[in-house]
């Protein structure tokens, strides 16, 4: 009898297990991600010059490709200059955050 609810005890933890998902199903693998910390609501700017700053290298990125995500959800973001296809030094991105959790 120990044996048979132990097997099911098993059974029903690899079932359930398997179904939760971890939250973190959004990120793609092959992509480069950046923390932003922010500290209270509010528009936030960033220009090329934070990004690089940053260590980002803005060769080859198209402006429009640029996603910020809180809590796995995007949010929206407005891109100065992204209709040349390259981010230049007076591009900006400019986005609503809210401060984290």
């Amino acid at each position: 009898m120990k044996k048979h609810l132990f097997f099911l005890f098993v059974l029903f933890n690899s079932f359930y297990g398997n179904s939760q998902p971890l939250g973190n199903e959004w990120i793609k693998t092959n992509q480069t991600y950046y923390k932003i910390k922010i500290a209270q609501q509010g528009v936030f700017k960033i220009d090329s010059a934070t990004l690089i700053q940053f260590g980002v290298n803005l060769n080859g990125i198209h402006p429009n490709k640029f996603q910020i995500f809180k809590n796995g959800e995007e949010v929206t973001c407005f891109v100065k200059g992204e209709n040349d296809g390259v981010f230049n030094a007076d591009d900006y991105l400019l986005f609503y955050g809210n401060k984290n959790d």
